[in-house]
């Protein structure tokens, strides 16, 4: 009698499905945590920015002055995906935050001592804060 042999296994051609399914799977598993990572950086950076404008506040409260109130705190704050700036006059002060990365965020931020806060898109050459394609409510950021 003549015994035949069983093939066990996977061809080529289902291999390479696999492949490309899994693939597939991957992109957008990675275009999705990268997005999630994008707007985390994005309220990180909200959040210590109304942060330092608290602290600015409060030394004004005891120093009826913004010079130099945060001077020294602000540069704690730089983290690898923004740079936190502080200007402050005796009677005003401003706080921006500018993005290090094109690929995080994209947005710079502003907010001054009247609690008005801004952003725009980053650019290598930013100009001055003015109303040209600034938004001014940072929950409209797409």
């Amino acid at each position: 009698m003549i015994q035949k042999k069983l093939n066990s296994g996977f061809t080529l051609i289902e291999l390479m499905i696999a492949i490309t399914v899994v693939g597939i799977l991957a992109s957008i598993a990675i275009a999705s945590y990268s997005g999630y990572s994008v707007r985390a950086a994005r309220a990180d950076a909200q959040a210590k920015i109304l942060e330092l404008a608290q602290v600015a506040t409060r030394a004004y409260t005891e120093g009826r002055t913004y010079v130099g109130a945060i001077q020294a705190t602000v540069p704690d704050y730089d983290d690898e995906n923004y740079d936190y700036t502080y200007t402050g006059t005796a009677t005003t002060f401003t706080i921006t935050v500018e993005t290090k990365l094109a690929g995080i965020g994209e947005y710079d931020f502003f907010i001054d001592d009247k609690g008005r806060q801004k952003y725009r898109k980053h650019s290598a050459s930013p100009k001055a804060w003015d109303a040209d394609d600034i938004g001014t409510d940072w929950s409209d950021i797409p």
